[in-house]
């Protein structure tokens, strides 16, 4: 028997042990609450309480390690704005109550002796820990803290005592089938007065839907100009709106260019391109975010599709360009995928762990 901590109080002490030293999700958590009683009492009951804090701190001002200071300087400007009298802000902190069971022991009728009092429990946890990460990137931490409270009451004095047994997750990656929804968006462009219009129409396979396969992209240019285009680049991009305060903060940004494909479109011409795109690497890099969409994190994905035009407009050149692109919304069920079976890593608590967009993998007693 593992023996975790001791509290004491003047009328009683209580002590918790617990059988092994990882707890997993779906296993039944065995222990037992061994009760001192320095005095007569007549206690009311005594009980168990499984309660899960999850704590995330966003840090403002360190820029270390982060791979888009642009937009991590308008994420940075936008909570100043919205809060000009905390100038000075280093960090925010959200921590919320996300998990809590209480599980009666027993209850007392008569006067207890003075005396040392055994109480065996068992608790089957759920195999789908809560998770809401309120917020995450390269410079924001969280930590998932579980607190297992012995509470005795007396009727007398209302004397409480009580155990705490802090219990953290180790985030880490773990891969799950996605689904996504697409919608089609057209982009028309007049880029030039009187030379006509040009625009980008997309097409795409089933194969879209799995990102762990490949799939293929129709791309359909409608060229009513007198330019000729010769270059079709396609980028991931995110559009994030957080809730931080209250607050309804945005972010966009581009997350990986994914390919350039040297095409060549005459003028005055409607021609259909396929592009090939290599999902499980492409989307590699979106899968941190993906997997922290909550309620409380609007998101939306999107592959946008540019083409590149040259030509020659009162005798000047230019580079005209066209965008396209595929919406991609998550479906209400991923974001709140966890892992299969979790498998125990020890890691200290009150720690905070850079979470990267990762899920639960396991819980485990520090």
């Amino acid at each position: 028997m593992e023996k975790i901590q001791k509290y004491t109080q003047t009328a009683c002490r209580l002590e918790i042990s617990l059988l092994g030293k990882t707890i997993v999700t779906g296993n039944y958590l065995n222990g037992n609450v061994k009760m001192h009683l320095n005095q007569t009492c007549i206690p009311s009951d005594l009980h168990l309480l499984l309660k899960c804090t999850e704590t995330v701190k966003l840090n403002t001002k360190s820029e270390v390690g982060i791979k888009n200071p642009e937009s991590y300087k308008r994420l940075i400007d936008t909570i100043k704005h919205q809060y000009p009298a905390e100038p000075q802000i280093k960090e925010i902190n959200e921590k919320k109550t996300i998990y809590s069971i209480v599980i009666p022991i027993i209850s007392f009728f008569n006067e207890m002796s003075p005396g040392i009092y055994d109480f065996p429990f068992q608790i089957l946890l759920t195999s789908s820990l809560p998770a809401s990460f309120i917020y995450t990137s390269p410079s924001s931490y969280g930590a998932i803290k579980y607190t297992l409270h012995s509470i005795i009451f007396n009727n007398s004095d209302k004397i409480t005592s009580k155990i705490n047994l802090n219990v953290l997750s180790k985030i880490t990656k773990t891969p799950y089938p996605i689904d996504i929804k697409s919608y089609p968006v057209n982009i028309n462009s007049l880029f030039c007065k009187y030379k006509g219009m040009c625009n980008l129409k997309l097409e795409h396979t089933e194969e879209i839907y799995n990102l762990f396969k490949p799939a293929i992209l129709k791309v359909i240019v409608e060229n009513n100009t007198f330019f000729c285009m010769n270059l079709l680049t396609v980028a991931l991009y995110y559009d994030i709106r957080l809730n931080i305060r209250k607050t309804m903060l945005s972010m966009q940004d581009q997350l990986v260019k994914c390919v350039e494909f040297p095409v060549k479109v005459q003028k005055l011409t409607t021609e259909e391109c396929e592009i090939s795109l290599d999902l499980p690497r492409i989307f590699a890099k979106f899968l941190n975010i993906y997997s922290l969409i909550t309620d409380m994190i609007e998101c939306k994905f999107y592959l946008k599709i540019e083409g590149v035009f040259t030509g020659r407009f009162l005798d000047k050149k230019i580079r005209p360009k066209i965008v396209s692109g595929i919406v991609i919304v998550p479906s209400e069920d991923v974001g709140r995928a966890l892992p299969e079976q979790l498998s125990g890593i020890l890691v200290e608590s009150d720690n905070f762990i850079n979470l990267q967009g990762n899920r639960i993998d396991s819980i485990s007693i520090s």
